[in-house]
């Protein structure tokens, strides 16, 4: 089957764009092509949410990529999904180790590169991303640092990344040990200190939102709420006009945790209704809508479809307020690069060149040596401010000095007095009795002189 872009519903995406946001985020997109991500920090939408808090159906809902969603399945790693605008149409898919890894994982993991045609490839994938990775089998670990690439190219599509991140963890239990409630929360915490990027914080409806520790943390990195837009889910499982409900529409209204991006409300696709496309989806959402008391909010804050243009003028804002600064980074990045370069001198890349390089540099030491010996210190080497211990000649002389001073000072083992009574020195002789301890010397050590 030959791939197109609708193959796997990719067009929900292209909503996300207008023609100057795609020119900028082309920019932004190019240097990420370049693996400048690498080193800066680069824009992209980070999903963040606790777990079962419907992260995953929002982001399938705003990618068109489908992403586990079952009540019983969470995200146990990160997933990148890499949108690119490219003459020829594909999707790459592969693993980026993560930073704890040994060399010998990282080439193993390294190895894990698959092309996709169609979207039905996805769950296996999913799963042998798994396998891969140490989380399925006796003994596996529950999460890992480890990152899932999907890099989806074609001539229509954005410029953009999405990230959907493990969902972070109240406490531990037997499936869920201690040190991966600190795994989960240090990799989410790492992706939400992105200045850059977009923390779409997912509350669900199905728990009282004061219990939803993404919140907290979306506030330690983003107090004043600058860059986080807050999403209600699963609306649908509230009693009509219970007090829960009344909280939620509180929310929703930016009247209770307060967001300059305000919240967002999306219903949630029933777990059952896995086949269930896009375009259905949509079509459920919007009958919920009508129907409920969520349909006194303004329309551009609920349903999917008001979601995606919503995100594409707030990733366009935090793009063109963060390009400035980006440029900056870029060019000390720039400097310090070309500094470390100097330093390493010219390029020896053949053998003739590394040892001509080597010559060279044994005959500056050679030089430096004599140099140091003769007490010539022209040399930019032995300059005011260098070392002083590399001014040999200089060296040996003052330690010359001041050992003759030494020696003048406190080298005789007697001092001669005149009178020894009026000395308080244990080593002190008179004249005589120094010449007389000297002369019985010379008469005990006689030889065949």
């Amino acid at each position: 089957m030959s791939f197109t872009a609708s193959t796997i519903e990719i067009a929900a995406l292209q909503a996300l764009q207008t023609t100057e946001q795609i020119q900028l985020l082309d920019v932004v997109d190019a240097l990420r092509a370049h693996g400048l991500s690498e080193f800066t920090a680069l824009p992209q939408l980070i999903v963040c949410g606790d777990q079962s808090s419907g992260k995953s159906s929002v982001l399938e809902a705003i990618s068109g990529v489908p992403f586990p969603r079952k009540d019983n399945l969470c995200t146990r790693f990160a997933t990148e999904v890499i949108l690119r605008r490219a003459s020829i149409a594909g999707i790459a898919v592969s693993l980026v180790a993560g930073k704890a890894r040994s060399s010998t994982d990282r080439e193993r993991l390294s190895e894990f590169r698959h092309v996709l045609t169609s979207r039905e490839g996805f769950p296996a994938l999913f799963e042998q991303a798994h396998q891969v990775m140490g989380l399925s089998g006796p003994g596996c670990n529950a999460f890992s640092e480890d990152t899932l690439r999907v890099e989806i190219s074609g001539p229509n599509q954005p410029q953009l990344t999405i990230v959907d991140l493990p969902g972070l963890i109240h406490s531990e239990n037997k499936k869920q040990s201690s040190q991966d409630v600190e795994l989960v929360k240090s990799l989410v915490a790492n992706y939400m200190a992105n200045p850059r990027s977009i923390i779409l914080a997912v509350v669900t409806a199905k728990n009282e939102f004061a219990n939803q520790i993404v919140l907290k943390r979306a506030r330690e990195v983003d107090p004043q709420g600058l860059r986080t837009l807050g999403i209600i889910t699963k609306p649908d499982t509230l009693p009509s006009g219970s007090a829960l409900e009344r909280d939620f529409l509180c929310l929703a209204r930016n009247e209770d945790v307060k967001f300059q991006l305000g919240w967002h409300v999306v219903r949630n696709l029933d777990t059952g209704a896995a086949d269930c496309n896009n375009v259905n989806r949509d079509e459920q959402e919007k009958l919920y809508f009508r129907e409920s008391n969520f349909k006194n909010l303004p329309s551009r804050c609920i349903g999917i479809v008001s979601l995606r243009k919503r995100l594409s003028q707030v990733l366009f804002d935090q793009v063109r307020a963060e390009l400035p600064r980006l440029m900056e980074d870029i060019e000390s990045g720039i400097k310090v690069c070309r500094s470390a370069l100097e330093r390493l001198g010219p390029s020896r890349a053949s053998i003739e060149e590394q040892r001509a390089f080597l010559i060279e540099l044994s005959q500056e030491y050679s030089t430096l040596c004599k140099d140091a010996i003769r007490g010539d210190y022209e040399d930019t080497f032995f300059q005011e401010g260098s070392y002083t211990n590399r001014r040999l000649c200089a060296t040996v002389i003052n330690l010359h000095v001041a050992f003759e001073e030494e020696i003048r000072l406190r080298g005789a083992r007697w001092v001669i007095v005149e009178n020894k009574s009026r000395s308080n020195q244990p080593n002190a002789r008179t004249r005589e009795e120094a010449i007389l301890k000297v002369y019985k010397l010379l008469k005990e050590s006689r030889g065949r002189e």
